[in-house]
């Protein structure tokens, strides 16, 4: 499906009370979120189709609209779901706050969020991974122990880029996010660890920290069974030798 062909859900032009009402009801912290999709059902498909709608639009700003969302998508139609899941992460993605990106990996599992276009998802897990790079200690905090429960649905060309991000964020001074992101790099699916680890190249071997070293050392110790031929033998290298005889041997003077 090509992203931007989904404009809107079909929606009528007038809702009725009952489903105002509903809106109101579901969007209160208060509101126990049970049974939703057969509720929807009594209300009948135009109002469902305008309750969706509005939902989708208050994504931008409302994380409370997203946890309903999360709880409606799975019971809807398939064309439904896909609809519904694929502008609620292009909303996220180009208006959301922090705030509504942690709510969206929080509350979408990996199955929903795996469903739009690749396009969309580069363009929202691009946007997550560029505002943790920034290391800021509250949206590391947030993001990183929420990110790393959807790696499933990462597009496959961000597979490296992941990892990176992972030893990065594993040597931070985060509460949450450090040890979210070292607990993640020892549960990695075997093709995003290869990625990961082919994209470990002497030169970028040779600039990690000594934190950072360590935790490559680690990573090439856990998945280094994975890479063969020349790259397998930096990997085996990062995981048997010490930093300075590495340096030596690939960056020497």
């Amino acid at each position: 499906m090509v992203a931007g062909a989904i404009n809107a859900l079909p929606s009528p032009p007038e809702p009725s009370g009952e489903s105002r009402e509903f809106l109101e009801r579901v969007l209160k912290s208060t509101t126990a979120l049970d049974a939703l999709a057969r509720k929807l059902k009594i209300l009948g498909a135009e109002d469902s189709a305008w309750i969706l709608d509005s939902l989708v639009d208050r994504s931008k700003d409302s994380s409370r609209a997203i946890e309903v969302l999360a709880r409606l998508a799975p019971e809807l139609p398939s064309d439904q779901k896909l609809l519904t899941v694929e502008r609620t992460v292009r909303n996220v993605t180009l208006f959301g706050e922090i705030a509504q990106k942690t709510a969206l990996l929080s509350e979408f599992d990996s199955e929903l969020l795996q469903l739009p276009d690749e396009a969309v998802r580069m363009a929202f897990f691009g946007d997550v991974f560029d505002i943790i790079g920034r290391d800021q200690f509250v949206e590391v905090n947030d993001l990183v122990p929420v990110l790393v429960g959807t790696h499933s649905a990462l597009p496959e060309v961000l597979w490296a880029n992941y990892v990176m991000l992972l030893i990065n964020q594993s040597v931070s001074m985060s509460y949450k996010g450090a040890p979210a992101a070292r607990q993640a790099l020892t549960r990695l699916p075997d093709e995003i660890a290869k990625a990961g680890l082919l994209n470990l190249k002497p030169k970028v071997v040779s600039q990690f920290s000594h934190d950072r070293w360590q935790v490559a050392k680690r990573l090439a110790t856990r998945y280094g069974h994975l890479v063969g031929g020349q790259q397998g033998e930096v990997v085996n290298d990062v995981a048997t030798m010490s930093w300075r005889a590495f340096f030596e041997k690939y960056i020497p003077d």
